[in-house]
């Protein structure tokens, strides 16, 4: 039996888990047919690349509430200056990114800042921009991507990066050393690699995979001379910032590195990453100066802080929803013998109704730190203009109740509910959905812990797969806007188990080898309203990420990325460091 899964780039928000039992995955369907893709067009350093796209979704309406900026200071001749300090929700779980948890809190540390991927997945359109790699094709099959290292790439030890680097990071995400690694999900799409010049490496893939572009790209390339184990020391990658400290669960400190190809862009010398979970916590460490710069503010804070002139605040589309996903790929309740309730599809439906939806929105999100999802997901991501072809599921907690008794769903047993704070308005719309199915006879038990944990717990064969379970699911950061729906092309072998149908899973396949941007929209418009009509997941928030900074510093917040990232682009205000 095949299981769809989330995407690897989406993270995991909050669980529902009944009881703690799972088995192996099975393998994953192969296409019957594959048409041969068409080369893509190599893009030159510094721009954007021709590969595969789809067309531009329309924009989330979602104000942005800032002060105008201050002029901000030129980089110094002498290089970098200064150390800015900001408050993050979560840590890192392991310095080697192989051997690290997947997952948003990994973005910017796997991506942009410390380590370096080949491509960066644009938000819309579906393409991707240069990183390490300058620029890439596809053969006539479809079969094989081309990549060319850019000049003057190097990692933080002043060596080189070349194509044979590429090589040996692929072996490795294929070794048993990674297989819970941010990219474990992405070894099973590579069949060769192979460095053609020092520059130059080449992947051949087991079939066609019209994403493959985007899952290799995403690959953090790390150095040959370095052991495996070394990096859980003392990391070397390739990105703009080198780890100087790393305290578990406290903070991360980074600093500038010299051999980043485009080092005289960096601002900042030192960036300390401080690990405070609790949103209170990390506004009274704003107001007291302890930090420069506050992730994942909450929306009441942010009303706040707009109309202190000591605080600049910023919020962009997050490329996220908190997402509930019924898992049906199981026949019993794990480590029962009792029927899964959520095979059925009025219990589906009876959850789905039973949540008040727009009081999340309105309630939580103030209206504006969010976005009300009517469907499956978000409008923006592709098929989302589906959004106008449907009949939302109506907030009808009397009619919820009564499909449940329909369906006899087993109301004597308590569902233990676990979540952490990620995007905000998350863990808060997850504690609506609890008191909303609470009120119509479900014992659902919320729990707070450490996403680390959490995280850990999810990857325990013994304990991956549950009846229901929260994700912040992305909608469009890895070059695709749907990560929730993508078959399990992508993800390793012990994280999340989410969903299994037939219909679905055959869409999923036929994915795999669209290549042209209108046919993904409109195998991705099939999915959306299979999706809906089956009950398949619950949508409760759209995310926002807001920011919140004092007058020292400025950033501009990436759409799409889930968590801060691209923190190389962090600037001095004048009168700063």
């Amino acid at each position: 039996m095949t299981r769809i899964r989330s995407l690897s780039a989406a993270i995991a928000a909050v669980a529902l888990v009944a009881v703690a039992c799972g088995g192996a995955a099975a393998p994953t369907a192969t296409p019957t047919a594959r048409p041969a893709a068409p080369a893509a067009t190599a893009a030159p350093a510094g721009a954007a690349a021709a590969t595969p796209t789809r067309p531009v979704a329309p924009a989330v309406s979602t104000p942005t509430p800032t002060r105008a900026a201050a002029a901000t200071q030129p980089p110094s001749s002498a290089g970098p200056i200064g150390k800015m300090t900001m408050a993050s929700v979560a840590d890192i779980t392991n310095l080697d990114v192989h051997v690290a948890s997947a997952g948003g809190l990994t973005y910017f540390y796997q991506t942009t800042d410390v380590n370096a991927v080949l491509v960066t997945p644009l938000r819309t359109g579906g393409g991707a921009e240069p990183y390490l790699a300058e620029s890439w094709s596809w053969d006539e099959k479809g079969l094989k991507i081309r990549y060319v290292i850019r000049k003057g790439a190097g990692f933080h030890n002043g060596k080189p990066v070349t194509a044979q680097d590429v090589v040996c990071t692929a072996d490795k995400i294929r070794a048993p050393y990674s297989a819970r690694g941010h990219n474990s999900g992405d070894a099973r799409w590579v069949k060769t690699a192979a460095a053609l010049d020092s520059r130059t490496v080449v992947f051949s893939m087991p079939e066609v995979y019209a994403l493959g572009w985007t899952a290799l790209g995403l690959i953090a390339v790390q150095p040959c001379h370095e052991p495996y184990e070394t990096m859980q020391r003392s990391p070397v990658g390739a990105g703009p910032y080198k780890v100087v400290e790393w305290r578990p669960f406290e903070s991360l400190t980074m600093e500038a590195s010299p051999y980043w190809w485009d080092a005289n862009k960096v601002q900042v010398k030192t960036i300390v990453r401080l690990v405070v979970p609790e949103p209170e916590s990390r506004l009274a460490m704003l107001k007291s100066g302890q930090i420069d710069f506050m992730d994942e503010v909450q929306p009441r804070q942010a009303e706040e802080l707009f109309k202190d002139k000591r605080f600049r605040v910023k919020s962009v589309d997050g490329g996220t929803a908190a997402v509930l996903h019924f898992s049906t790929d199981t026949k019993t309740i794990p480590g029962t013998d009792l029927p899964n309730p959520f095979l059925d599809v009025r219990v589906r439906r009876a959850f789905i109704m039973a949540v008040d939806r727009k009081a999340i929105f309105e309630g939580v999100a103030l209206g504006k730190y969010g976005v009300y999802v009517p469907g499956p997901w978000t409008r923006t991501g592709a098929g989302g203009s589906m959004e106008d072809k449907i009949t939302p599921y109506p907030y009808d907690p009397k009619a919820a109740r009564k499909l449940l008794d329909e369906a006899k769903f087993p109301f004597e047993r308590e569902w233990p509910f676990w979540v952490y704070r990620t995007t905000a308005g998350f863990a808060e719309s997850a504690e609506v959905a609890v008191a909303n199915w609470n009120a119509i006879g479900i014992k659902a038990r919320m729990r707070i812990t450490e996403v680390g944990t959490l995280m850990s717990y999810w990857q325990e064969k013994p304990s991956r797969t549950y009846p229901l379970q929260f994700i912040r699911a992305g909608t469009g950061a890895i070059g695709e806007p749907n990560s929730q729906v993508i078959a399990d092309s992508r993800t390793p072998e012990g994280r999340l188990t989410q969903f299994h149908d037939d219909e679905i899973l055959a869409l999923n396949i036929r994915l795999r080898s669209a290549f042209e941007p209108a046919e993904r929209e409109a195998i991705f418009r099939e999915i959306y309203l299979v999706q809906h009509e089956k009950a398949i997941q619950i949508p409760l928030l759209g995310g926002v990420l807001i920011y919140a900074f004092n007058q020292r510093v400025d950033w501009e917040p990436v759409e799409g990325t889930q968590v801060a990232t691209h923190l190389w682009r962090s600037k001095w205000l004048q009168g700063g460091p």
